[in-house]
């Protein structure tokens, strides 16, 4: 008999208002009432999660690829396992829409380990935004990225993308 994998645990905080966030784990949906449990979150329009691409939708899990906005009524910090999530093949490309997407990444990665088709629309000189103290801010092409947050990205045209998941091999000298 094989023995099971432990389950991982992470810690999600929120501040208070709106926060977008991702699972925090690699291979695993993070499941919304996990965070319900320990928080105060507001429905916002009848519904308790927001995520964005080409149309509005209400999650009931969060993948690691996607981001999820989250309104909290105050700051809380939510102990979550991975135990309740399904297992999600990142290998797999995210699709994204024409327009704005939101996204996440499976593990800490610069923006340019990220593979795509796509086309990236640029505000202001800067391709990818993030929520920070009540305020979209934007970060330019080098911007590290880290798992447990979401992210707003603008692209030309429906594509997709791919999250370098293995580490890249070193160039010959």
């Amino acid at each position: 008999m094989i023995p099971l994998a432990a389950a991982e645990t992470e810690t999600v905080e929120l501040n208070e208002g709106w926060n977008i966030i991702s699972s925090p784990f690699g291979g695993t949906s993070l499941n919304i009432e996990n965070i319900e449990a320990q928080c105060n979150l507001a429905n916002y329009d009848g519904e308790l999660s927001w995520m964005y691409g080409g149309n509005w939708e209400h999650p009931q899990t969060i993948k690691p690829q996607e981001g999820v906005l989250l309104y909290s009524l105050g700051y809380c910090s939510a102990e979550v396992d991975s135990e309740s999530g399904e297992d999600v093949d990142i290998t797999e490309p995210k699709q994204l829409k024409s327009g704005w997407n939101m996204i996440s990444v499976p593990k800490e990665m610069e923006v340019n380990d990220i593979s795509s088709d796509c086309t990236f629309l640029y505000r202001g000189g800067k391709s990818v935004w993030e929520y920070k103290s009540g305020e979209w801010e934007t970060n330019n092409l080098s911007h590290e990225l880290k798992p447990k947050k979401g992210y707003y990205v603008s692209v030309t045209r429906d594509c997709e993308m791919y999250f370098n998941t293995v580490a890249k091999p070193p160039t010959p000298k």
